[in-house]
């Protein structure tokens, strides 16, 4: 048995040497986030480890052999296997940069774009007049730039992502309309009406910091916070559509200013890789207090990752 070991022993330092005066420019210490399982097999000639998966590359596969066959002779091959797909961004963005790994502070990669966003929006402790269709009134978004960082010990990881957003309110017994101020309020259609629809359009850029947590090799759940900010002359408005007694159509938009930062709370299910379901909740208006109306959007969907 202590001859075994010291064969080993040998074996393993006069490996490291060699390939250290081979490669002189080669990283001493291999990090891998994360990994799903580690197989290491070992008799009087052979030493063999294998990893299979790491943080965000469940296919990634890395393999290193020492075969011993005396104590004169010594023969080392290694390999790493990473699927093209993936690292051209299968598991998020088409253009995925990978992982930078850290001796001590982990993993931090950078993925554009990351996911497509669709939901639904429901307004609540809203005023009276503002009743609008369910299923006409939705949002859309796009994740245009993620940064996501995993430690080296633990089953979380932490995202910093960049999006675009566009968000619709549609009523057909109310209208939008805004004041010369651009003040956003609720009336009522005009007289002669028919087939009339209003809606309200805001548009923002938003800011997301969640916090994931694993909770199976393809699973996570995640929570945190996002900044919507809106840019007054861009994509918000409100307009009203509708036909008279002749079938003549008519029409009305008016300009709205919502506040620059809305926050909201965010809660996030990613049961399989490229799907999530979330939830948002933003108790606060997009519109200051005498600039506009006063309620709070619940809203949930699904994201589909590209």
């Amino acid at each position: 048995m202590k001859t075994r070991i010291l064969l080993v022993l040998f074996a393993l330092l006069f490996a490291s040497e060699e390939v250290r005066g081979q490669h002189t420019s080669a990283v001493d210490t291999l990090v891998l986030c994360r990994p799903d399982t580690v197989v290491i097999v070992h008799s009087d000639s052979l030493l063999a480890v294998t990893v299979n998966g790491r943080s965000g590359d469940p296919d990634f596969i890395y393999e290193n052999r020492l075969t011993v066959a005396d104590t004169s002779a010594v023969m080392t091959t290694a390999s790493v296997s990473a699927p093209e797909a993936l690292r051209m961004g299968a598991e998020g963005g088409f253009f995925d940069f990978g992982a930078v790994e850290g001796k001590h502070t982990g993993c931090v990669s950078l993925r554009f774009p990351a996911a497509l966003e669709v939901g639904l929006s429901v307004p609540f402790s809203r005023p009276e007049g503002m009743r609008t269709m369910f299923f006409r009134t939705y949002e859309l978004g796009i994740d245009l730039l993620s940064f996501d960082f995993t430690p080296r010990r633990g089953n979380w990881w932490m995202t910093l992502a960049f999006a675009l957003s566009l968000h619709k309110y549609e009523m057909r017994k109310h209208a939008f309309t805004a004041d010369a101020d651009h003040v956003l309020s609720v009336g009522p259609m005009p007289a002669d009406a028919h087939d009339a629809r209003s809606a309200m359009f805001t548009f923002g850029e938003d800011i997301k910091v969640l916090c994931h947590h694993s909770i199976g090799r393809r699973s996570s759940v995640a929570a945190g916070v996002m900044l919507t900010c809106c840019t007054p002359r861009f994509g918000n408005v409100c307009s009203t559509v509708w036909e008279d007694a002749d079938g003549k159509q008519h029409s009305e938009t008016h300009r709205i200013t919502p506040r620059r930062v809305v926050p909201s709370f965010r809660v996030e299910c990613l049961p399989v890789r490229f799907m999530k379901f979330y939830l948002n909740i933003a108790p606060w208006s997009p519109f200051k207090s005498g600039k506009g109306l006063q309620y709070g959007t619940l809203s949930f969907g699904i994201g589909m990752g590209f």
